[in-house]
């Protein structure tokens, strides 16, 4: 994870959110956390922003140990009468004070935050568009139950006109005003 800013891409969520849309929800049966949960379980989003999380935490902890010692052998070859064979043996230790002093530590961790972090905020907005997405199928199949039962009512008006037509109660201009009010309850249903 880097630090720059980056676009949060809300397009990778549209098929995880159309299999939420999918999911009819029960007061009883589902609460919004066990949505949450399953949400968490299957995005695959999410879980790509944890492997990067884990990625950049091991990459930030990989640059704070001292490098390695270096040993060099050198064999010389000579006459050995005259100056013999000369070995060379040299070890090297290479470091930096801020590894010594803990500088590089302190900044593992402040990136393992960082990367933290930005797997949180990836996190509450994936949590985001699901909880969006639930309140709109909440209101549609609100407005859908409403739209049945004004339907319902309709039907009912309608047959009682028409039983009060058939007895000469109410004139035809009563009974087709029902019928309307049928046909219009019938294609708000429809389109809701």
């Amino acid at each position: 994870m880097s630090s720059t800013k980056q676009q949060f891409p809300y397009t990778m969520f549209k098929p995880l959110l159309l299999l939420l849309l999918a999911i009819p929800i029960r007061s009883s049966a589902q609460t919004l956390d066990d949505i949450f949960a399953l949400v968490q379980q299957n995005n695959l989003s999410l879980r790509t922003y944890e492997a990067q999380c884990n990625a950049a935490k091991a990459q930030a902890r990989a640059g704070i140990s001292i490098a390695d010692p270096e040993v060099e052998f050198g064999y010389l070859w000579g006459r050995p009468g005259e100056i013999g064979t000369r070995k060379d043996v040299a070890v090297s230790q290479s470091f930096d004070f801020a590894t010594l002093f803990g500088a590089r530590r302190r900044q593992a961790r402040s990136r393992a935050e960082l990367a933290d972090l930005e797997l949180q905020q990836a996190r509450n907005l994936v949590l985001f568009a699901a909880q969006q997405n639930v309140i709109d199928l909440t209101y549609a199949n609100n407005r859908v139950e409403l739209r049945q039962q004004r339907l319902a009512t309709a039907q009912q008006l309608c047959s009682a006109y028409e039983q009060l037509l058939r007895e000469g109660e109410v004139s035809k201009l009563s009974s087709t005003r029902a019928q309307l009010e049928r046909a219009t309850a019938e294609a708000e249903l429809r389109r809701a």
